[in-house]
C-alpha cells in the first residue's frame, strides 16, 4: 500500500542528510575462541585467514561504490584517561585508527553488508572434539564489501587502506569492567580519503554520516571518577583540549549523549565479561526520506553460541542462523532483540491541502505535492458528516516529479453547513492511499438573494441561488419588523425564481430566507 503524508518543512541542519547512504547496524568485537591468529596459522584442519572481527552496515539507498566511494574508520582509545586524540577520526599511528575503503561493489537499499577481517564467521571459531576447528555461523555468502587481513604477523607495519591502520591481533578491543577497558568507535564517511589528497579528504573537522562508540556502563567506572561524565570524557575528549576530537553526525565535536539515555543513538555499553562470542546488534527504525531515526537506535547483545560453550571446548551442536544478526530474534534469555529497519520514502508527498468557502456558495480546494512517483490521479471526495465520503470529481496527476506541483478543484454544489473533503491518491497500478481530511463551512449570504417589488406592490420577485435541494422558507418584513408575507417553497440546487404575494407599502422591506439551518436577509 502506498503512503500519502502531510509533511512539514525539516529544520535546517549543518550537513546534508541526503548524504547518509549508510548506517551502522552491528559489530562483532569479541569473537568466541579468540581473535585473531595470524594469517596461515593452522589449527587442526583449519587455516586462519587473518581476523574474525567485523562491522555490519546497512544501505539506506542503492549504492555503486565505484561511483560513490565511502570509507569506514575504526578508532581505539587506549587506557582509561587518555581520551580521544587531537585528530579524532583522522588520527594515524599504532592502535588508534584503522581504515577500510569502499570503492567497488554494489549494495541495494535495505541490504546488510560487512567490512572487517577475512574469516567471515559471525561468532568466531570453536573446536569439536579437540581436532576439528570450524566457524561459528559461516557468513561467507553474505555481502562483503571490504576485508583486510589485519592479523598478518607480529610486526606493527601499516596494513589498513591508505596506510591507516597497523597490524593488530584484534581489530577492536574487548569492552570489559576494569582499568584495562578501552572504548572504541566506528564512523562512516562518504568519500574514501583521510587527508592530503583531492576529492573528499577526511580531516579533524570532517563530519561522518554515521558513527557509534562502545564504552562501558556508568556502574563500571573506576573509583574516584565522576560516573556522570566518565563515559563521555573517556570516549570523546582529547587529553589536552576539547577542540580537536571526534566529530559526530550531529556536527558537534563530542556531545553524543550518555549511555542509558533512551534517545541516544551513538553510545553503547560494553560487556562485563570477555570471550563470550556475542554480537552487538543495533536496532531502530530509520526514515530514508529525511534521514532520521524514527525510533532511536538501541544496542543489544546476541549470543551466537549456547552460554555453556563460552570459554570452553565443546562438541559441535546447533548454533544460530544468519537471522541472529540480520533479523528480529530472541536471545538465549528470551529477550526480544530488534533489528534495524527502514521506512521508505513515500511515493507521493502531499505538502499542503486546504478548503475555502466562497461568497458564491462554492468551495475552493487547493493542494500541492513536493514529489510524485507513479501518480495517476487524485479523486476528490466529500462528506457531510466526516465519515461517509463520496467522489465528486477527479484531477489528473503528474506521474513522476521531483518538483512542487500545484492542484485545484472547485466544488460548485457543496451542502449547507460543514463540508468535509478528502483526497484519494491513485497510482498507475490501481493502489491508492487517502489524505487527511479538511473542511469548510458553507452558509447562505446576501449574494444568494435578489428581490424587487412589482409595480403595483402586490408581488415580490425573488431569485434564490440554493446550495442544495430541499425546502426553503421565505419571509417578507416591513422595515419596522412586522411580518407581511410568508411562503415555503421546494427549491433545487442552483438558481430558483419565486413570486411571493404581499401587500407592500411605499417603503423599504426585508426579505429573509432560511434553508437547512442557514439564513440570509436582504433589503429591497
Amino acid at each position: 500500500m502506498k503512503k500519502l503524508l502531510l509533511t512539514l518543512s525539516l529544520a535546517a541542519i549543518l550537513f546534508s542528510a541526503e548524504a547518509q547512504k549508510i548506517i551502522i547496524t552491528g559489530v562483532m568485537f569479541d569473537p568466541q575462541g579468540g581473535d585473531a591468529p595470524a594469517v596461515g596459522v593452522v589449527a587442526g584442519n583449519y587455516t586462519h585467514k587473518g581476523g574474525y572481527e567485523y562491522i555490519q552496515l546497512m544501505a539506506t539507498e542503492n549504492i555503486d561504490f565505484s561511483q560513490t566511494p565511502h570509507c569506514v574508520v575504526r578508532c581505539t582509545n587506549s587506557g582509561t584517561t587518555n581520551g580521544a586524540p587531537n585528530n579524532g577520526w583522522a588520527e594515524t599511528g599504532v592502535d588508534r585508527t584503522f581504515k577500510f575503503n569502499l570503492t567497488s561493489g554494489t549494495v541495494n537499499k535495505g541490504e546488510f553488508f560487512y567490512v572487517g577481517g577475512p574469516e567471515k564467521a559471525a561468532g568466531g571459531f570453536l573446536v569439536d572434539g579437540g581436532t576439528t576447528y570450524y566457524p561459528v555461523l559461516d557468513i561467507t555468502s553474505s555481502k562483503w564489501i571490504r576485508t583486510i587481513a589485519y592479523s598478518v604477523g607480529t610486526n606493527s607495519s601499516p596494513i589498513g587502506d591508505d596506510g591507516i591502520g597497523m597490524t593488530t591481533t584484534g581489530l577492536m578491543p574487548n569492552i570489559v569492567k576494569g582499568s584495562s577497558a578501552r572504548p572504541f568507535g566506528i564512523a562512516v564517511f562518504e568519500g574514501n580519503l583521510v587527508s592530503g589528497l583531492p576529492n573528499v579528504a577526511i580531516t579533524v573537522n570532517s563530519v561522518p554520516v554515521d558513527a557509534i562508540f562502545v564504552g562501558y556502563s556508568n556502574s563500571n567506572v573506576l573509583a574516584g571518577v565522576n560516573p556522570l561524565t566518565h563515559d563521555r570524557d573517556n570516549v570523546y575528549f582529547p587529553a589536552n583540549a576539547p577542540n580537536n576530537c571526534y566529530r559526530m553526525p550531529n556536527t558537534d565535536r563530542y556531545t553524543a549523549g550518555y549511555m542509558g539515555d533512551p534517545n541516544n543513538q551513538y553510545v553503547y555499553s560494553g560487556q562485563s565479561v570477555e570471550n563470550v562470542g556475542s554480537f552487538l546488534k543495533l536496532g531502530g527504525v530509520f526514515n530514508t526520506d529525511d534521514k532520521t531515526w524514527v525510533t532511536p537506535r538501541v544496542g543489544n547483545y546476541v549470543q551466537l553460541v549456547p552460554p555453556s560453550a563460552f570459554g570452553t571446548v565443546v562438541e559441535r551442536t546447533s548454533f544460530a542462523t544468519l537471522a541472529m544478526i540480520e533479523g528480529n530474534v530472541a536471545g538465549y534469555n528470551g529477550t526480544s532483540i530488534p533489528v534495524t529497519t527502514l521506512i521508505s520514502p513515500l511515493p507521493v508527498k502531499l505538502a499542503s491541502f486546504t478548503a475555502k468557502a466562497n461568497k458564491q456558495g462554492t468551495v475552493s480546494l487547493a493542494w500541492s505535492t513536493a514529489s510524485e512517483q507513479n501518480n495517476s490521479h487524485f479523486e476528490v471526495t466529500r462528506s457531510a458528516d466526516g465519515k461517509s465520503f463520496a467522489k465528486i470529481g477527479q484531477v489528473q496527476g503528474n506521474g513522476n516529479s521531483s518538483t512542487t506541483k500545484n492542484y485545484s478543484y472547485v466544488d460548485a454544489s457543496p451542502v449547507a453547513g460543514v463540508n468535509y473533503y478528502q483526497l484519494k491518491q491513485v497510482d498507475f497500478d490501481g493502489t491508492y492511499e487517502l489524505s487527511g481530511v479538511v473542511s469548510a463551512k458553507v452558509g447562505l449570504s446576501n449574494d444568494n438573494l435578489t428581490a424587487s417589488a412589482s409595480a403595483n406592490r402586490t408581488l415580490v420577485a425573488v431569485t434564490y441561488n440554493a446550495l442544495a435541494n430541499g425546502k426553503a422558507l421565505f419571509n417578507v418584513y416591513s422595515i419596522s419588523g412586522a411580518k407581511i408575507a410568508t411562503v415555503e417553497q421546494t427549491v433545487t440546487a442552483g438558481l430558483n425564481k419565486i413570486s411571493i404575494p404581499a401587500n407592500l407599502g411605499n417603503s423599504i422591506h426585508i426579505l429573509n430566507v432560511s434553508q437547512a439551518g442557514a439564513t440570509a436577509s436582504i433589503k429591497f
